[in-house]
């Protein structure tokens, strides 16, 4: 009778093959984790700079009518500034509340995908 103790060469390529399909199958999902890092780190910082400047608003800088823009990194943005009535007229009395709006906006990834936040909210601008 005949020893088959060994592995014979078409084992060996087989478990070769397997081998080099579990190791591309790992680094596609290595990647594709490491993509959605970033992209969530792009993210993060995008809404934490559109929540800065969401707050500075009518305390850095009065609130009225208008735009203003500004950058940080690779991040630019766009507030924007209207009275609450949307039709410009403000009243004698009381407070005066404005829409403020904010949108940042940065390219994502090595195809420079556009990407965007926005945020709104109301805000009382200070008697004067």
């Amino acid at each position: 009778m005949r020893d088959d103790a060994g592995f014979s060469l078409i084992e060996a390529l087989v478990a070769l093959v397997i081998m080099a399909g579990l190791l591309a199958l790992l680094g596609s999902g290595a990647a594709t984790g490491w993509r959605g890092l970033i992209a969530s780190e792009q993210d993060r910082r995008a809404l934490a700079l559109a929540e800065n400047e969401l707050a500075r608003a009518g305390i850095e800088w009065p609130l009225a009518s208008g735009t203003r823009s500004g950058e940080s990194g690779d991040l630019t943005y766009t507030i924007e500034m209207r009275p609450q009535g949307g039709d410009g007229l403000t009243q004698n009395r009381g407070p005066r509340v404005y829409w403020v709006g904010i949108e940042v906006r940065w390219r994502h990834g090595f195809a420079g995908r556009p990407r965007s936040v926005r945020l709104t909210t109301l805000k009382m601008a200070a008697p004067s």
